[in-house]
């Protein structure tokens, strides 16, 4: 466990200067640079480029994800058991176009020359363009300077562009540039721990085997076009791509004259490598060659027809001539006007810290790329900056992620609700493999199916059907998106509630128990009455019986739907309600907190002290019985229920339980700085606040998990809001209304900052909050009243006005 805060583990580097709008790294780069190959990433939602080296003498890892393409394994137990997750599922990475190799005075020049010098990495958050400079003395004294920015459209998520730019500083040279189009190995990796169940797996056969090649080659236009489509071996999901390659010299007073590509491309130069396209000119001093491409990229699911291959083709191929046609330039102006939009309804300022500025600036950016351009899937634990996990889907979605998106990117939010709903059919038939009712939404998977090998960290957390309904309840609040809720929400509601009805017991005590369960702390498994479950699945049972009152009582057209989809009984509702009611809550009357769960004060302390920073985390270095037997937290649990149900506890309950479980929790999950940060600053524990923020802010910039090679943190990023928003700011949302408790710093202990402004989205109304020197004030710029509750008291906030603690 760590104790550093913000200003240890986010201090300045030299190599790291401070900026509030760009990331920015000069330090001499190394040819295993992965972590700030995550750190630099550009993504979409749809498509992820890492930001590592494509030139020659740096590690060919994976640098291109789309979301959805993925190949499937068979899972082989030693020991088998019914029900067992079968078929393992893996993001793989797709076709590259982006590979540059650069010649001056016919001699290929690499980063990792030692006439490379001015090295510059930064990623412009206002921009969403990442861009690496260099430049490199050449033998016979010419200085070059090459440029390569890239970025993943956040406007069309189907399409990335690369501009690679080599200019004469000094002297004068005969540049060339060779531009390669390629498919990725799936060789091992030597330097990955493959012991290490973050890390995504490697094949040691080839994943991608070619459906399309297609070289477009037109007399007269110096452009080349390269499409290729890819089945993935065993999953037969496609992967398509097309880009459009176009190369222009710049003299030094701006003038263009195209370089012609087509007459010096190879094509079907290996399996791997599917063409190469050079150009090349003599420069001097302030003339330039730049090579652009415009790169367009889907999926296609395995149900496809025989005729897919070829339609995905014409379809990528569509979609990247449509983007040649606005240019790298139109592309980046588009981006940047996107971005101004959504800092308008997401940024937080952060005044008198410059670090924690740049820090959070970059978690909210990080956001933005993961969730801008999703559709028909979801967002994987590491985005698409990497394939951690093996880039499945988990719960961090729902519970992490759309409470910021339905509050900044709601299109998104909702859109995320809608795949979960397009899982609805595997979701049911998961339950009834598990001997259930209703649907039982897969711990993790990437199309639908469970693909966790370890149930007892795995398909025990049951929990994950109530995020799902908290993920739609917080859509709901944000937008009062009714037509989300009468529609598919019911569904999602009726068969939650249905799988919580059938899993758990009325016991001889009068209470409703649910048994044999795992919740967010995966230190304790299989468990009876886990305080979190316990909470969420009560507030699932009960909103359902509401919603489906509602319907049979106003909308009997939706009613009688939600009967057709769901062949709801009457007699469930009740059944419901009479459940949520008698929810068995673990509480110790003694302490006056929450149990985790029913027995967790019966084990026996870790040994804290004697256990050595090195044996972090845990579950690297003991094994799982020997962790499960002790009172030791991987996450905060009970701590994570009060956030998400925060009214349900009063200050000073919350206060307890925050006070027992915080020495108890490692911090080992990522998703436990942030969220401990969150419920530290409500219940008015500001030491420990700024402590946890610190270390959520600096998992990925320092990569304190030492993980960061396999992609950023999303759900933190997501957490890092949460404990902004709901915890400095003292923001609650709950319903139509916004519920405002600042809490007060404890005595002696004072904020990393001078004030600290927060925007959000509530129901179609722009808002923002300062809080500064122990005031607030929150303006209404949108166009109708809000609802605001302070101290039990509501106000009426009109458009274009405030209410601050004076009144």
């Amino acid at each position: 466990m760590t104790s550093a805060d913000s200003s240890t583990l986010l201090g300045r580097d030299p190599a790291r200067p401070i900026d509030p709008w760009r990331v920015i790294d000069t330090a001499r780069p190394s040819a295993h640079d992965d972590v700030c190959s995550t750190l630099f990433a550009v993504s979409n939602g749809h498509i992820g480029i890492r930001d590592r080296s494509d030139e020659p003498g740096f590690d060919p890892t994976a640098g291109v994800f789309v979301n959805g393409v993925h190949e499937t394994w068979p899972i082989r137990y030693p020991e088998n058991a019914h029900a067992l997750a079968r078929t393992g599922q893996t993001l793989v990475p797709v076709h590259e176009c982006h590979a540059t190799s650069i010649e001056v005075d016919g001699s290929i020049i690499s980063t990792l020359d030692d006439r490379a010098f001015a090295h510059h990495r930064e990623i412009d958050l206002r921009r969403g363009v990442a861009t690496r400079r260099r430049r490199h003395r050449s033998e016979s004294g010419a200085v070059v300077e090459v440029t390569i920015e890239r970025l993943a459209s956040l406007v069309d998520r189907h399409t990335a562009a690369i501009r690679t730019t080599v200019a004469l500083i000094e002297g004068e040279a005969t540049v060339g540039l060779v531009a390669t189009c390629r498919v990725p190995t799936s060789e091992s990796d030597d330097r990955r721990d493959t012991s290490d169940p973050r890390r995504g797996r490697r094949f040691d056969a080839p994943v991608l085997l070619p459906e399309v090649r297609r070289l477009g080659l037109v007399h007269g236009d110096p452009r080349v076009v390269v499409t290729m489509v890819d089945r993935c071996r065993a999953s037969g999901v496609l992967a398509g791509c097309s880009a459009v390659i176009s190369a222009e010299r710049r003299g030094a007073h701006g003038h263009a004259h195209p370089l012609d590509l087509a007459a010096s491309t190879d094509s079907a130069l290996r399996d791997d490598e599917v063409s190469r396209h050079r150009c090349a000119a003599t420069l001097r001093a302030g003339e330039s060659i730049v090579l652009d491409r415009v790169v367009a990229y889907d999926v296609a699911s395995a149900a496809g027809g025989h005729g897919l291959p070829d339609e995905l083709a014409a379809a990528v191929e569509r979609v990247a001539r449509s983007a040649d046609g606005v240019g790298f330039e139109g592309l980046a102006r588009d981006q940047e006007s996107w971005l101004a939009g959504f800092h308008a309804v997401a940024d937080i300022d952060v005044v008198g810290s410059p670090e924690i500025q740049q820090a959070v600036r970059w978690h909210l950016f990080q956001l933005a790329q993961a969730a801008a351009g999703v559709a028909g899937g979801g967002i994987p634990a590491k985005g698409l900056t990497a394939d951690g996990y093996d880039g499945h889907y988990f719960w961090d979605t729902e519970v992490y992620l759309v409470p910021f998106l339905a509050r900044t990117l709601p299109d998104s939010s909702r859109r995320l609700i809608e795949f979960r709903h397009g899982q609805l059919q595997a979701a049911r038939r998961r339950a009834a493999e598990m001997s259930q009712r209703g649907a039982l939404f897969p711990w993790r998977t990437i199309n639908g199916e469970e693909a966790s090998a370890y149930y007892p960290a795995g398909t025990a957390q049951y929990h994950i059907d109530a995020a799902v309904i908290h993920a739609l309840d917080r859509h709901l609040a944000a937008t009062g998106d009714r037509s989300l809720l009468d529609g598919i929400g019911a569904e999602l509601l009726v068969e939650t509630a249905r799988l919580w009805a059938d899993l758990g017991f009325h016991g001889s005590d009068g209470r409703f128990h649910i048994n044999r369960v795992t919740g967010p702390d995966e230190y304790s498994a299989v468990v009876d009455d886990n305080a979190y479950t316990n909470i969420m699945a009560r507030f699932n049972l009960a909103w359902a019986a509401d919603v489906v009152e509602q319907l049979r009582s106003s909308a009997p057209d939706d009613y009688a739907r939600l009967i057709r989809s769901t062949g709801l009984l009457a007699t469930e509702p009740d059944e419901w309600r009479v459940a949520a009611a008698a929810m068995a809550i673990p509480y110790d009357t003694g302490l006056g907190i929450h149990e985790q769960d029913e027995g967790f004060l019966d084990l026996a302390p870790w040994d804290f002290a004697g256990t050595p920073a090195e044996k972090y985390p845990l579950l690297l270095n003991f094994h799982p019985l020997v962790i499960y037997r002790h009172q030791v937290l991987k996450q905060a649990d009970v701590v994570l229920a009060m956030l998400l149900r925060d009214h349900e506890f009063d200050v000073e309950q919350r206060r307890r339980n925050f006070d027992f479980y915080d020495p108890l929790t490692t911090g080992d999950s990522s998703l436990s700085a942030c969220v401990q940060a969150a419920v530290a600053a409500q219940v008015g524990r500001i030491g420990s606040a700024v402590r946890y923020l610190g270390q959520a802010l600096a998992l990925d910039l320092a990569d304190t998990h030492r993980n960061t090679i396999d992609g950023v943190h999303i759900a933190n990023c997501g957490g890092v809001w949460a404990a902004l928003v709901n915890g400095f700011a003292g923001i609650r949302f709950r319903g139509d209304v916004l519920a405002i408790e600042p809490s007060p710093p404890e005595s002696g202990t004072s904020l990393p900052w001078d004030g600290l402004t927060v925007r959000f989205l509530h129901r179609g109304n722009r808002c923002e909050m300062t809080v500064s020197g122990g005031h607030w004030r929150l303006w209404n710029h949108g166009e109708d009243p809000i609802e605001v509750e302070v101290d039990g008291q509501g106000h009426l906030v009109a458009p274009g006005s405030w209410l601050d603690d004076d009144d």
